[in-house]
């Protein structure tokens, strides 16, 4: 089966998460990748990002692509020591209600849920996630307030582990939610949840998106190496900074194993960025394809991805219990 395990939702009957969104479309990199991620003859505006997820929906039940993933974010917690947020912190969010929502509407949409590990009842809310059928859990360290290393984690790991939920971390520099800072980002911080014994998903593989950025993926690559349980997945890497980190993949077989397929929708791949790998034919041929869904699956497969890669995700997503209740961890639930 072909699983995409990194596609975005965004709930626009919040009011604040509408504004956010709305200010965002219309800076440079929100505008570029919404924009064109809109229906034809959309205006960008305040509905936009409705409209987008209407589009995704859409594309989704008519693509190739067996089943996706989408994720929800939990709030910023400004209660970090040393860290000062970025103006507008905390002011986006996507409830675990609303992910479970959609993934309740269509046999395509699995739920990523999101907990703080820092709320008191972070561990009932977990529970419930794992009641509710979700597969994974989604962190943006810097967008939340999050430290890895943070004592109050561990608990939360251990839950984790126990009930074999992983987690999704964004690894490298975050640009489109303000936070707290890219530190809390570096792939060292997965450290005390690898140990944990919890399977953890590095999104990005911590590549870099701009030239003047420093990248991790290189970290990255010895720790999925040295670390069973640590895996990456591939959303936005079909971009003209990270198209190289593609290749790298294809050509290390261990590392292949270890990446997992991502959308980033709604951002659509720069199949442009492809032009020397693919041709111009054929990038014009992928360029032309609207399906936000079957682009990305195509584009890969053009670069020499497999379908049987594109099952990666199998072995990481808790696919087996999904909708049947948690085995829960009773030990980790009464810490």
């Amino acid at each position: 089966m072909i699983y995409d395990i990194h596609v975005h939702a965004a709930d626009t009957g919040d009011p604040a998460t509408a504004e956010f969104l709305s200010n965002r479309v219309k800076g440079l990199l929100g505008g570029f990748f919404l924009r064109k991620s809109l229906p034809r003859g959309v205006p960008i505006g305040p509905g936009a990002w409705k409209r987008i997820e209407e589009k995704i929906v859409s594309d989704l039940e008519s693509s190739e692509t067996d089943a996706a993933v989408f994720l929800a974010l939990d709030a910023y917690r400004g209660d970090i020591v040393g860290t000062a947020p970025k103006s507008g912190a905390g002011i986006f969010s996507v409830s675990n209600a609303y992910v479970e929502g959609l993934a309740a509407s269509s046999g395509k949409i699995l739920a990523g849920g999101s907990v703080h590990p820092y709320r008191s009842d972070a561990l009932e809310r977990l529970e419930r996630l794992v009641r509710g059928g979700c597969v994974l859990v989604k962190w943006i360290p810097s967008a939340q307030g999050i430290d890895m290393e943070d004592p109050r984690c561990r608990p939360f790991y251990e839950a984790l582990a126990d009930y074999g939920l992983p987690l999704l971390v964004h690894t490298g520099n975050e640009h489109f939610f303000p936070g707290s800072g890219n530190a809390l980002n570096h792939p060292s911080k997965l450290v005390p949840a690898l140990r944990a014994g919890v399977k953890v998903v590095a999104a990005h593989c911590g590549a870099r998106m701009f030239l003047h950025e420093k990248c991790f993926f290189g970290i990255w690559s010895r720790m999925a190496k040295e670390w069973e349980n640590l895996f990456g997945d591939t959303a936005s890497f079909v971009l003209p900074t990270r198209i190289r980190y593609l290749r790298k993949l294809l050509e290390d077989d261990i590392l292949r194993g270890k990446a997992i397929f991502g959308s980033d929708s709604p951002g659509p791949p720069a199949i442009a960025s492809c032009v020397f790998q693919l041709g111009r034919r054929e990038t014009s041929r992928l360029r032309k394809i609207g399906n936000l869904f079957d682009a990305s699956l195509e584009t890969y497969r053009a670069l020499g991805f497999d379908d049987e890669w594109f099952s990666n995700a199998e072995k990481v997503l808790m696919l087996e219990k999904r909708g049947t209740g948690p085995s829960p961890a009773t030990s980790a639930i009464g810490k």
